[in-house]
């Protein structure tokens, strides 16, 4: 799921949250019964796509492919891996990739 899917999630459940408060005679916990319901299904395909990304320390990305890599503090970028340094080209190479995650794209 990517930003934008993300955005339309969040801006129909929204409208449709604001339909249901409109409706005076839909109940409270209704509501954010639904809410909770449409926030945990979006919480899973996040977790889902998540699932996708490996860590450097379990397996070694392939070499001379775009790859979308995760450093420890969440920055994604487009690189590739530099087996000589076993390091991503976007890192110095006085760092270490132990703790990055990467993906194919």
């Amino acid at each position: 799921m990517n930003n934008s899917q993300i955005s339309k999630s969040i801006e129909t459940l929204l409208t449709e949250v604001k339909e249901m408060w409109d409706n005076r005679e839909t109940p409270h916990a209704q509501i954010i019964g639904y809410m909770e319901g449409y926030l945990k299904t979006i919480k899973n395909e996040l977790d889902q796509e998540d699932d996708n990304w490996k860590l450097v320390s379990e397996k070694t990305p392939p070499i001379n492919v775009e790859l979308l890599v995760k450093s420890p503090e969440d920055i994604v970028h487009l690189s590739s891996w530099r087996e000589s340094y076993n390091i991503f080209s976007c890192q110095e190479k006085s760092e270490s990739s132990y703790n990055w995650k990467w993906k194919t794209i």
